[in-house]
């Protein structure tokens, strides 16, 4: 999330903001390193206060889209630790990285009791192409939603089990989900987390919460697998937000339901 929280403007900034990409991205999926680490004799993390955890019914996978943010890399994969099962699969994206951002992870991730993924971009491609990058390889890995987060966003709760709970109540009609803000045309009756900034929200929703809605404000994002199948990947052509309305859009003439649930996390 480069430069701060994002929100979206009117529509009369639209075609300031819309904006055609460089089409050099659609080659750079190749150049990337891509490991999984589990620390050696490491075991199941037992679940806090004596309480079980229900176990999950299938796979997920949880990416971030990291850029130069050395400094929150271990508070976030803590969090992980914290709040997210074993078996959810977790992959860092670095995009174009010039700190330690990478260094940092690893350090970490050798000495974790879980095992991560990450995958490092050599050239710049931004948050649009990292999704891009996610979705497809939560199609390769038999996952049934990919949940992308921003690097500013850290979890304070759960969000497979509540994100799972989502799927199974909209069921093969599910579009997409975003867990920030959810909105009709026009920005109208603005239905947002309770963590979100967004000042015209008309609802607050608490974790795991879910209504419908047609458009969605990004971070964080659920992609299922089965609206991938459908939809196909995030469009080309846009930069920043608007590709997501775009997207809500294809989903939407494929009669599929969109969604926002409340997200527990510090922004």
């Amino acid at each position: 999330n480069r430069g701060g929280p994002q929100f979206h403007p009117g529509p009369s900034r639209l075609a300031d903001t819309l904006i055609a990409m460089d089409t050099r991205v659609e080659l750079i999926g190749e150049a990337f390193s891509l490991t999984c680490f589990r620390k050696k004799g490491s075991v199941m993390r037992k679940p806090r206060c004596g309480q079980k955890r229900k176990a999950l019914k299938h796979k997920y996978l949880i990416a971030y889209s990291i850029w130069n943010k050395e400094d929150m890399i271990v508070p976030l994969m803590q969090a992980i630790e914290k709040h997210v099962p074993n078996e959810v699969l977790v992959e860092f994206m670095f995009d174009d990285p010039q700190d330690r951002s990478v260094d940092n992870f690893k350090a970490h991730a050798a000495k974790s009791g879980r095992e991560w993924l990450h995958k490092v971009f050599d050239k710049e491609v931004q948050e649009i192409q990292t999704h891009r990058y996610a979705m497809a390889h939560g199609a390769e890995l038999g996952c049934r939603a990919v949940v992308c987060y921003q690097d500013d966003m850290r979890l304070t709760g759960p969000i497979i089990e509540p994100v799972e709970a989502m799927l199974d109540y909209y069921g093969e009609g599910i579009g997409i989900a975003g867990g920030r803000d959810g909105y009709d045309g026009g920005y109208n009756n603005m239905i947002s987390s309770s963590w979100s900034e967004s000042a015209s929200a008309t609802r607050r929703l608490e974790n795991g919460a879910h209504v419908p809605a047609q458009f969605l404000n990004p971070g964080p994002m659920i992609y299922p697998m089965i609206t991938y199948a459908k939809v196909g990947p995030l469009p080309q052509g846009f930069k920043h937000f608007y590709v997501w309305d775009a997207y809500c859009g294809m989903c939407i003439d494929k009669s599929l339901q969109n969604a926002v649930i409340g997200t527990a996390l510090e922004h």
